[in-house]
């Protein structure tokens, strides 16, 4: 079986998150650190020294796919895990996720909130209908390409589009969507989720452009945006 693990630093978890993860045989994440750091907390079935872990991210192929599947394959119970948040979402764990589905290998959850939904309950957006894009281009130029995009089909449609973006690349998305968005466009920005720091702002753009920034360098962070239509 694959138990799918939300990350118990950026996303809130059953109590018993510790001691499921001792349990298991195996955990499969985004990066060593990470991995190492659950170990240093919560500790495994056989210790940190000895407990076998394995990486899976965006450069894994497909034969790599088939090699982390082989344990399972085999019977025993590994734990997946994103670097933030819930495996599978704007995650390259959902590769593996797919190959064990159509091998007939059990997938379950360990129930936690997700930011995702969160961001757009407190963000006061329509959410009859919505759209994830998860991480948008790094090319200046068709990131605004695609902001206008959205928020054409947002008003369009009635919906709202949301996405998110690196740590560190907060900041720079944040001012290219402010410049290249419409005035009346409804964008708001949800941070630090779950954290006593936890704010979500939702402001059109012309008030955002006489505003203050929001404080969120290498803080994860989720935007939305919403154009009303017209009346």
């Amino acid at each position: 079986m694959l138990l799918l693990l939300p990350h118990p630093f950026t996303t809130p978890v059953q109590s018993d998150f510790g001691e499921i993860v001792k349990n298991l045989d195996g955990i499969i994440g985004e990066s060593p650190k990470e991995v190492q750091r659950i170990f240093g907390t919560y500790g495994c079935k056989y210790g940190i020294q000895r407990t076998p872990y394995a990486i899976l991210n965006e450069h894994t192929n497909k034969d790599e796919i088939a090699f982390l599947a082989e344990p399972l394959l085999k019977g025993e119970n590994w734990g997946l895990m994103s670097d933030a948040g819930l495996p599978c979402l704007a995650d390259p764990g959902a590769k593996l996720v797919l190959y064990l589905k159509l091998k007939g290998i059990e997938v379950k959850a360990l129930p936690a909130p997700s930011p995702l939904f969160y961001a757009l309950m407190l963000s006061g957006l329509p959410s009859q209908r919505f759209y994830f894009h998860g991480y948008l281009p790094k090319d200046k130029e068709k990131l605004v390409t695609f902001l206008r995009w959205m928020e054409e089909a947002s008003q369009d449609e009635e919906s709202t589009h949301y996405f998110i973006e690196a740590p560190y690349r907060n900041m720079a998305t944040f001012e290219t969507a402010i410049r290249a968005l419409s005035p009346k466009t409804l964008f708001s920005v949800a941070t630090a989720l779950f954290t006593p720091e936890e704010k979500v702002i939702t402001k059109n753009i012309h008030e955002w452009r006489r505003s203050e920034p929001p404080r969120i360098d290498e803080v994860p962070t989720i935007f939305l945006l919403h154009l009303p239509q017209q009346n």
